[in-house]
């Protein structure tokens, strides 16, 4: 995990905390680097219906026109109504949450009703 692949409000763990990235822990990331400082949220089935995805068969889940293979790590995207579409291999929770909100302009958020924060 890179500074730069951070953008604020990404949810990232140090001491198996998680918590939502501020400017200042981004930075944080960008001086020292990994070491000492937080770790990627490996993506898991817990996540990902935390995220409001469904699961669909086993290891498969969908949210929108988004469906995820926990299996293969791979991120399918629907392009159109003719069933076309695109894979992209994601293990970690930051690196969801960005592409889900380059795709739609919208953050994917945890559910509400979730209260726990790992």
């Amino acid at each position: 995990m890179k500074a730069s692949e951070l953008r604020i409000g990404n949810l990232a763990q140090k001491n198996k905390k998680v918590k939502p990235l501020s400017v200042a822990d981004i930075a944080m990331v960008e001086i020292r680097g990994m070491k000492g400082v937080y770790e990627p949220i490996p993506l898991t089935e817990e996540w990902l219906k935390r995220f409001g995805f469904e699961k669909v068969v086993n290891g498969l889940f969908a949210i929108d026109l988004f469906h995820y293979n926990l299996k293969e790590y791979r991120l399918y995207i629907s392009k159109n109504e003719s069933n076309e579409v695109d894979f992209v291999e994601i293990k970690h929770v930051h690196s969801l949450q960005n592409l889900y909100f380059a795709l739609t302009g919208e953050e994917l958020n945890q559910n509400k009703e979730d209260g726990s924060s790992n």
